[in-house]
């Protein structure tokens, strides 16, 4: 086991809980000889497979998705964004776009409007199977 490893093998227990920041430190506790280990994020996050579907879009056709940003106003109020448009944001928001067009090769345009970013798949896309969920 390497150095990084054996020193960060329990680190993310000292974070699984906002009420560890509470209590006292307790290096047993910290350890996880006494805490439980947090679940996977498998087991909080398989509620997602729900929403997959095995509808495909119709082939040789233009695949548009929409991205709408979550609570983006508390975001904004936590960075003090300028409103109506702050270059910073905007320049947050442009990198982002162009990391996920860069990750995925058959995005051919990006575009966003406030706090949302639309891709535009190819015609001639298999990305994700075409599915529409």
């Amino acid at each position: 086991m390497g150095t990084f490893s054996r020193c960060y093998k329990f680190a993310p227990l000292l974070f699984s809980c906002a009420v560890n920041c509470l209590r006292p430190f307790n290096p047993r506790r910290s350890l996880g000889l006494t805490a439980s280990r947090p679940k996977m994020a498998n087991s909080v996050y398989t509620y997602v497979r729900d929403f997959e579907s095995e509808t495909t879009c119709l082939p040789n056709t233009w695949i548009v998705v929409r991205l709408d940003g979550q609570t983006f106003h508390k975001f904004a109020d936590k960075h003090h964004f300028e409103k109506p448009n702050d270059a910073r944001a905007l320049g947050l928001a442009v990198a982002a776009a162009r990391r996920v067009m860069r990750q995925h090769n058959d995005i051919v345009l990006a575009y966003g409007q406030s706090d949302e970013f639309s891709f535009v798949f190819r015609r001639s896309t298999t990305t994700f199977n075409r599915r529409a969920k």
